[in-house]
């Protein structure tokens, strides 16, 4: 039985880590032969929960400080697999602040990247706290036309990618996330098991 298809990219949560993510999805997607119309979507996806987790998490980063040498960076990943026919992308980041799915304004001047994840997704993403890590994992999923492709390849890219069979949290489908911060919270889609990163 091949190898699942599983990535993992370890990232500093700063500015460049968005052009690394959509570099590293890039390539690992036309490896596993994903359909160029799902890759594009998938890199959409990617730039926008990559750049969300820089901007709300890298931005709680420590000040410099002289005295204690270069600050501490937040980190973030970004985890790519193909489970039963569907691609699914997680980002985490080290911000404890839920996601949060504003109201379609013609007006604002952000604040559109999840209308265009769930959109994307057809509405299958969510986000979930982790118990043992500060942050939380926030994830989408696209379908893959035909199902996966074949000859599963795993590739490591810092670190080895999330165990499918060792998923973590169930997240329930609700239409809009709610519940304390121990909950899973999520937004549409189907029944999905998510991996703690290590």
């Amino acid at each position: 039985m091949p190898e699942p298809h599983q990535s993992r990219l370890n990232l500093a949560c700063e500015p460049s880590a968005t052009r690394y993510a959509r570099e590293h999805a890039k390539d690992i997607l036309l490896r596993w032969g994903v359909p160029r119309t799902v890759t594009d979507d998938a890199l959409l996806i990617v730039d926008e929960l990559v750049t969300n987790a820089v901007r709300h998490a890298g931005s709680a980063a420590e000040p410099f400080d002289p005295r204690r040498g270069q600050p501490k960076v937040r980190g973030c990943a970004l985890s790519l697999w193909i489970v039963n026919g569907e691609l699914l992308i997680s980002v985490y980041d080290q911000n404890n602040q839920r996601p949060v799915l504003r109201e379609f304004s013609l007006d604002a001047e952000n604040g559109r990247g999840l209308q265009l994840v769930a959109g994307l997704s057809g509405g299958a993403w969510g986000y979930t706290f982790l118990p043992a890590e500060p942050g939380k994992l926030i994830w989408a999923k696209l379908t893959i036309p035909g199902g996966t492709p074949p000859y599963g390849t795993s590739v490591d890219a810092g670190q080895p990618a999330p165990d499918p069979g060792a998923f973590g949290h169930d997240v329930p489908q609700p239409r809009r996330a709610r519940g304390t911060s121990a909950e899973a919270r999520h937004v549409g889609g189907v029944g999905l098991r998510l991996p703690v990163p290590h």
